[in-house]
């Protein structure tokens, strides 16, 4: 049954990740976020980033209760970095398309005040992903104190 329902939505053109998104998002976000939280993550997907982290972001907000509007706003931030991580890759010599995990793990970086500059050092010197671990580890020094310089060194 669910191949043939599978099967149904790729003829009519319509992208399993829409329907698998809606289904997750109702019930466990308001009702009125369902469908803006939607659209976003589409946005996302059709510029080649992760939705996954808009999901998440959206079910966390459900999970604490938290109001539609403010759901909305921090879905749609989120989004925002998520652009500003895959541009940063690009701009550091990632040829698209960025891997979705590299994205993540930057706009991760980069609310943890990692500067763009110490990004860009590291993909320079690490040019083949996966970096994430090396990122992580420069955000965590950084996150404690430590000079970004001297942590990705």
């Amino acid at each position: 049954m669910r191949l043939g329902v599978a099967l149904a939505l790729l003829s009519a053109g319509v992208p399993l990740v829409a329907q698998s998104v809606q289904g997750r998002l109702e019930g466990r976000i308001p009702g009125e976020a369902v469908p803006v939280v939607d659209s976003l993550v589409q946005v996302a997907l059709r510029e080649g980033l992760p939705s996954e982290p808009l999901v998440q972001k959206a079910l966390e907000g459900g999970a604490k209760q938290v109001p539609a509007p403010r759901i909305v706003a921090a879905v749609r931030a989120s989004l925002g970095q998520l652009r500003e991580a895959h541009d940063l890759l690009v701009r550091a010599g990632d040829q698209p398309p960025v891997r979705p995990g590299e994205v993540t793990t930057v706009a991760w970086a980069l609310r943890r005040k990692l500067p763009p500059s110490t990004i860009e050092r590291v993909v320079a010197e690490l040019p083949h992903p996966p970096r994430g671990p090396a990122i992580h580890a420069i955000a965590d020094l950084v996150a404690h104190g430590f000079d970004p310089d001297s942590s990705a060194g």
